[in-house]
């Protein structure tokens, strides 16, 4: 059983096994619910994890958090906010793994090369153990933290700029890559009637609202056509974490 495993592995470190009990049960009991605030509590986590457990690569640690994550959506698989958040962090490690790779490639012969690390159709294995690679995965964590923290802030600060609404539910639950987005159910009529009236709608159980309804996406890094959501997607998360198993 996962859960059983992901103790296990935390076990020696009672602070962050508690951390972790804690988020499961306010998941299980619906204690700890929307993307918020499932986010700043996954993401904190993680930063504890990270902190305080003993790794010896990135591979180790990569295996490890996709184990958390599909521990996390277990206890509420409707919270998708929860694997975006896993994913975001695995992206860091394998950025931060690659870039670690480059400057010891550049320092001494004696290490492989980037293109011998990875080529064209490949992916790099993340087994060489770096010193300096925890402290520059901590800094990139700490750093989604923070954007989660202020994103609200930032999300208003543009608001007002891009949005005339007369009609503003609750954000969405989800945008997907082809720019439609998931949101709280009946979104879907009311984007339709906006479009054939040209009323403005902020858009946020679901329903799936295509492309075609929606105007713009206002982020808490700027404003995007849903014809860019795509792109926005490689920005942020690997292709191969797209899935967590």
């Amino acid at each position: 059983m996962e859960e059983v495993a992901l103790k296990q592995w935390l076990a020696p470190w009672p602070k962050i096994s508690a951390q972790l009990s804690n988020l499961l049960v306010g998941l299980k009991r619906r204690q700890i619910t929307g993307s918020y605030e499932t986010s700043r509590k996954t993401t904190e986590l993680v930063r504890a994890i990270l902190g305080t457990v003993r790794w010896t690569h990135a591979r180790q640690l990569m295996d490890n958090i996709r184990l958390l994550g599909r521990v996390l959506i277990k206890a509420i698989p409707q919270e998708l906010a929860i694997g975006n958040v896993i994913r975001r962090v695995l992206f860091i490690i394998r950025e931060e793994y690659l870039n670690a790779m480059k400057t010891l490639s550049s320092q001494t012969l004696s290490q492989p090369s980037l293109g011998t690390i990875l080529t064209p159709g490949t992916e790099a294995d993340y087994t060489t153990p770096i010193k300096e690679l925890k402290q520059s995965i901590m800094e990139g964590v700490s750093e989604l933290v923070d954007e989660i923290e202020n994103l609200h802030v930032s999300i208003a600060e543009q608001a007002m700029e891009y949005i005339h609404a007369k009609y503003a539910p609750s954000p969405s639950v989800a945008v997907v890559a082809n720019g439609g987005l998931i949101a709280e159910s009946g979104i879907q009529n009311i984007a339709l009637a906006a479009k054939k009236f040209c009323i403005d709608v902020l858009n946020p159980v679901n329903d799936y609202v295509p492309p075609e309804f929606v105007t713009i996406f206002i982020t808490n890094t700027g404003a995007y056509q849903p014809s860019y959501i795509y792109r926005l997607l490689t920005e942020y998360y690997s292709p191969q974490d797209y899935q967590l198993a």
